[in-house]
């Protein structure tokens, strides 16, 4: 038939390929070969020497024809891959039909329609330099021509012939461990294209694998670090769209990235081990952009360092320079760092990114914040308590002002003189424009202070100064502390505090006795004179006495005054009075006579001094009261032995040592009577 094949089968005894056994049934044209049971209805002569040629015709593949001749300078062609490992020939034929089920290092050729003659070694073999098929595949391939690859094998190398293992890896199974358990795609990912930053992939799900999946995920990594990213969550596979594609962002320019897609089970089983197909691609170099600089900002320098660049951008960094707008352009080659200083605080400046002196790339950036300058022309706008402070902005801000702060305290009264009375006491208020109000000074004072600006840093201080106004009428505290003496007459020490005046002012006092036993002549009034003198009082006073003192303060025709009321202290009584004889015998004399007055205190006792013969004292008590005469004292003298008596009478007070002065002397003759002195 005109689409047979021609098969050559080579039996010479000197090489041996496949063992025919041939029974001769016949001669000439009936003559055949029966070759297992399939081969019959032979014709030509059994091939027994060189260059014999027999031929058969296959009946159970009837377009075959099979004869047998020398091949020795034949080619050599591959059987089909897909072939079992029991065939050989480019249509699979079964080993047995030319001597048993084993092919062994067999050998089968065909002839083409052009006469030529084409070979073939059996599975698990390949021909040396003399086409004999006697050299077995390397370890890691098997089959026809070795052409396949093993399994997952846990050996290195599978079985020569048919591929079989005696162990899988992890997540595979069958004799040539082929075959997955979780589900592995088919295809690696397809890069669709490489951007600077980006890959696009497009991928089929496809898989092979026992088990169904349910969700996928798209991986890469850096072929520096080998460490996998995942570029996306988990995918149900349900949402799947064939003809979409995936992106994979935020990569390195002019980098070597691998991407797969893993395949997940419903319940998040995976394998994701070396043999998940991969894609490999490269991101493209980039131009030097920002996102390689590194900045350093502060208030007076801008310091631009270049990082990774190396290995991702298109060029060398001595191509390009960086230039700064600051009054004129200053530029500088890059190399790794590029420093701009002595800058102004808070200034937007330009920087320019050149290439050849051609501008790529222009940003601008700002100096950070810097200490402000002073605030300029302060002025303090007084009264009495109340000090409104304005100012103006500093020339220079080097920022932009979030507030002021004013810092002040009194440093004196004015009407203080001594360095010692200086107050240091601060006082802080914060305000956000460019004026206060500061309430509650001290009238008729001296204040100092300072105002600073500040953005994020303290500005310079400014000092001012200011006084405020004294106050049109004297107030309480302003009064002096007195201070009481009494020795004989009553001394008035004044202490001034001068920070407590609010302003000049005039004193004085007066002195008023308030005793029943005053007259208008005891009123005495001081002199008058300004707190700048410091001059003691004295008033004459009588002890035991009450008295009112007045201080009165007067400023601007405003008078005010506070009283002080004192009792003095007790003193030596005066003489006492009318002492008189009011009856006497011839051993007694009977005395009384008034207290003294004013009292100048409250009486101890009273002392009679008489001389009878010779000096005598009595002492009678205040309480020896007259009964016939009220508010007298009575006493009598007995077992007087002159004839003549002389007798003086003075009194004592509480509390003071020394006695009142002797009354006038007294002489009476004993049993006379009714004689008064």
């Amino acid at each position: 038939a005109e689409n047979w094949q021609r098969i050559v089968l080579k039996s010479n005894s000197g090489i041996s390929d496949i063992s025919v056994r041939a029974i001769y049934t016949g001669t000439g044209s009936n003559s055949f070969w029966y070759v297992s049971s399939t081969i019959q209805q032979c014709e030509g002569v059994i091939p027994t020497k060189k260059g014999d040629i027999g031929c058969c015709f296959a009946l159970k593949y009837p377009h075959l024809k099979i004869c047998t001749r020398d091949f020795m300078t034949y080619e050599f062609e591959d059987t089909d891959f897909e072939c079992p490992s029991n065939t050989n020939g480019r249509n699979c034929l079964l080993c047995n039909l030319f001597g048993g089920n084993d092919c062994g290092n067999s050998k089968l050729c065909y002839t083409t329609s052009k006469g030529d003659i084409l070979c073939s070694c059996a599975a698990g073999y390949k021909s040396n330099l003399r086409s004999n098929c006697v050299v077995p595949c390397l370890p890691g391939t098997y089959g026809h021509n070795c052409r396949k690859q093993c399994g997952k094998c846990m050996e290195k190398a599978c079985n020569h012939i048919g591929g079989n293992c005696s162990n899988c890896q992890i997540n595979f199974d069958g004799k040539t461990c082929h075959e997955p358990i979780l589900p592995i795609v088919k295809e690696a990912p397809k890069i669709e294209n490489a951007e600077y930053r980006q890959i696009t992939i497009k991928t089929l799900l496809e898989y092979d694998g026992r088990e169904k999946p349910m969700y996928y995920q798209i991986q890469y990594k850096n072929d520096q670090d080998n460490r996998w990213s995942n570029s996306t969550n988990l995918i149900s596979i349900t949402t799947f769209s064939p003809s979409g594609t995936q992106q994979i962002d935020n990569l390195k320019p002019n980098t070597n990235y691998t991407v797969r897609v893993l395949l997940y089970t419903s319940d998040q089983r995976v394998y994701d081990g070396n043999y998940v197909p991969i894609s490999r691609s490269q991101t493209r170099c980039a131009d030097l952009d920002q996102g390689y600089l590194h900045q350093i900002v502060t208030g007076k320098s801008i310091t631009v360092s270049v990082v990774h660049a190396n290995d991702e951008i298109c060029y060398p960094l001595s191509q390009l320079e960086l230039c700064i707008n600051d009054k004129w352009q200053k530029c500088q080659v890059i190399h790794n760092t590029v420093t701009f200083d002595s800058l102004d605080y808070y200034v937007n400046y330009t920087l320019t990114l050149r290439k050849n002196k051609a501008d790529m790339k222009t940003w601008t950036i700002q100096t950070h914040e810097g200490p402000p300058g002073k605030v300029q022309n302060i002025h303090a706008n007084t009264n009495n308590t109340i000090a409104e402070l304005t100012w103006d902005v500093p020339a220079k801000t080097n920022g932009k002002i979030r507030g002021y702060q004013v810092q002040y305290h009194r440093t004196s009264s004015k009407a203080c003189f001594s360095a010692e009375q200086r107050e240091y006491q601060w006082n802080t208020v914060n305000v956000t424009n460019n004026s206060v109000l500061l309430n509650f000074l001290a009238p008729y004072s001296k204040y100092e202070g300072h105002i600073l600006a500040f953005t994020s840093h303290e500005g310079t201080r400014q000092t001012f100064r200011f006084e405020t106004m004294e106050t049109k009428v004297p107030t309480e505290p302003e009064f002096p502390i007195s201070t009481l003496y009494q020795i004989k007459k009553l001394n008035v020490n004044l202490h001034w505090n001068c920070s407590t005046l609010e302003g000049p002012i005039n004193f004085y006092m007066n002195l008023t006795c308030k005793s029943s036993w005053c007259t208008d002549d005891i009123v005495q009034t001081s002199r008058t004179f300004s707190f700048f003198r410091l001059l003691p009082y004295e008033f004459s006073i009588i002890g035991y006495t009450d008295y009112t003192l007045t201080m009165s303060l007067s400023r601007n025709r405003a008078e005010i005054t506070k009283d002080i009321h004192i009792r003095t202290l007790p003193t030596e009584p005066g003489i006492v009075r009318n002492v008189t004889i009011y009856t006497k015998n011839g051993t007694s004399v009977a005395l009384r006579w008034l207290p003294p007055y004013p009292p100048t205190g409250e009486i101890e006792y009273y002392m009679i001094k008489y001389h009878d013969s010779t000096y005598k004292y009595a002492t009678v008590n205040k309480t020896s009261e007259c009964k016939v005469w009220r508010g007298q004292i009575c006493y009598t003298l007995t077992d007087l032995r002159s004839p003549k008596i002389y007798i003086n009478v003075w009194a004592k007070n509480i509390k003071v040592s020394q006695n009142g002065a002797e009354s006038d002397p007294l002489s009476t003759e004993t049993k006379e009577e009714g004689k008064h002195y």
